[in-house]
């Protein structure tokens, strides 16, 4: 008859503390532990006289994107990278001077790819730009004139219609 082995509790002991501490140390160096973040985005409604809240996000629906006199900066999946940086110019350019008169729009053709979308997002907010909508095929990028309207009296007020 064969000898029966022994399970030793120092080895059990190992196995039971390795196992866990290891999954511990992968976690914390993959940084699977970080947060995520999101950007919010407000879509404009299908019918252009109501503005809407969105019940499960709490954010608004705005109607047809501003009026503006906008330079159009056209993603047709050909040299994408240098009409990114020159929108990324002109971006610049808008938010520097706080022009409220023009305005950004890219324009996403058939063959644009998703990442070129991503990288148009990343810059509306590296660039810190105040104001954008998504609107089908295109982006709109604006200053907001951010004076609020007065009454007769002086009397700063701001209109709401939900």
């Amino acid at each position: 008859m064969a000898p029966h082995t022994k399970i030793t509790i120092p080895g059990l002991a190992g196995l039971v503390l390795l196992i866990p501490a290891l999954c511990l140390f992968y976690l914390n160096n993959t940084g699977l532990d970080t947060p995520k973040g999101a950007i919010s985005l407000a879509m404009p409604s299908k019918d252009k006289h109501v503005i809407e809240v969105d019940s499960t996000l709490g954010l608004p629906y705005f109607n047809n994107p501003m009026p503006r006199n906008y330079r159009d900066i056209i993603i047709s999946g050909k040299d994408d990278a240098q009409q990114l940086q020159a929108g990324r110019q002109l971006v610049r350019k808008l938010v520097s001077s706080n022009d409220t008169i023009n305005g950004v729009r890219f324009c996403f053709g058939k063959n644009a790819k998703y990442n070129e979308l991503i990288k148009a997002l990343t810059l509306c907010e590296e660039e810190k730009a105040s104001q954008w909508i998504l609107s089908g095929n295109y982006l709109y990028i604006y200053n907001r004139n951010l004076r609020l309207p007065a009454d007769e009296n002086g009397h700063m007020y701001e209109c709401l219609s939900i």
